[in-house]
């Protein structure tokens, strides 16, 4: 057997659901010349069953007990023998051009170093025409000052394929919990100067689930936090991004943790979050009033904030960002 273009490393636990699903969008490809590094995370169902059955596509399995989907990509990343890098979680899918297209296109440009394809949604079993986005957004692919929007922005694709080069230059996935190690492995890979290219057909399905890490809002956001305050910390425009969009991320932790407290009951905590949601200077005057009222009223005042809870404060894009989306 010829060695392999690219390893696909799958992070997974508890979806036997959508793991079929999954590896028969791997049997799908037109081009077959990957390497599948599965780690099992202490799957409780019958994921690891189906990992075993499938026997006739070329799978190491590597068995963790709760090691955290940063650090289980990171053993695979130990295992895996091929040059490129690419990710499938086991609740999404490739469309059939995935490795041919995007495995091609590393290999036809040496100056690019990730290539993030366009991706469409999936909302449970339904998929649907929608197209993957970032903070309300549907992407655009920046060729130009990529750093810098990636700062404002994760544009580039979770189910990107990548040079074993960049992990070998600024390290792997970050393995501590509740972080968006997609995102913080682009951006390092940025700052030290790798480029990324992008493919502006679908290849890939991206799933959003009950109980995945996406559909937690307040985790998603502690964890934009965390990674915006090192980049925040650092020089120049990147900086100056970076510390406008953690403004915001700080805004949505106060209204995420206030609506959570309003839901189980506890006022103090509320009316503290809310308040100083209220007062961010970051919000948007219904985002003022609502947060108020559902701190004095919650279930009147909760109605109110969740109008445009998730929408995006004016000063949260730059102006170049937003003229380059029209």
């Amino acid at each position: 057997m010829p060695d392999p273009a690219v390893s696909v490393l799958m992070a997974v636990r508890d979806v036997e659901r959508w793991l079929p699903s999954a590896l028969d969008s791997l049997r799908s490809q037109t081009r077959t010349d990957f390497e599948i590094v599965a780690v099992d995370d202490g799957s409780s169902d019958g994921t690891s069953e189906i990992l075993r059955s499938a026997t006739d596509l070329p799978v190491t399995i590597i068995r963790t007990l709760g090691v955290g989907i940063g650090r289980a990509r990171n053993l695979a990343i130990e295992v895996a023998s091929a040059p490129l890098f690419s990710v499938l979680d086991g609740d999404d899918m490739w469309l059939p051009c995935y490795v041919e297209l995007v495995v091609g296109r590393l290999e036809a440009d040496p100056t690019v170093a990730i290539v993030s394809p366009e991706v469409v949604l999936a909302v449970e079993e339904q998929i649907t025409s929608r197209r993957y986005y970032a903070d309300g957004y549907p992407l655009r692919w920046f060729e130009d000052d990529q750093l810098e929007h990636l700062a404002e922005m994760n544009y580039i694709v979770p189910l990107s394929t990548y040079r074993r080069e960049v992990v070998d230059t600024v390290g792997g996935y970050d393995p501590t919990p509740d972080a968006i190690e997609d995102w913080d492995l682009w951006l390092r890979a940025l700052q030290a100067g790798f480029r990324a290219g992008h493919v502006a057909e679908p290849c890939g399905i991206y799933r959003l689930r009950q109980g995945s890490t996406t559909s937690n809002r307040l985790k998603l956001v502690r964890g934009r936090i965390a990674i915006l305050e090192r980049l925040a910390a650092t020089d120049g425009p990147v900086a100056e991004k970076a510390r406008r969009s953690l403004r915001f991320q700080q805004f949505q932790l106060l209204v995420g943790e206030g609506k959570e407290a309003v839901r189980v009951g506890d006022r103090r905590k509320a009316r503290a979050s809310l308040v100083a949601a209220a007062r961010h200077p970051d919000a948007q005057w219904y985002q003022r009033a609502g947060a108020l009222a559902a701190a004095a009223f919650p279930r009147i005042g909760q109605a109110v904030m969740t109008r445009r809870a998730t929408s995006l404060p004016a000063r949260r894009v730059s102006k170049d960002t937003l003229q380059a989306r029209q």
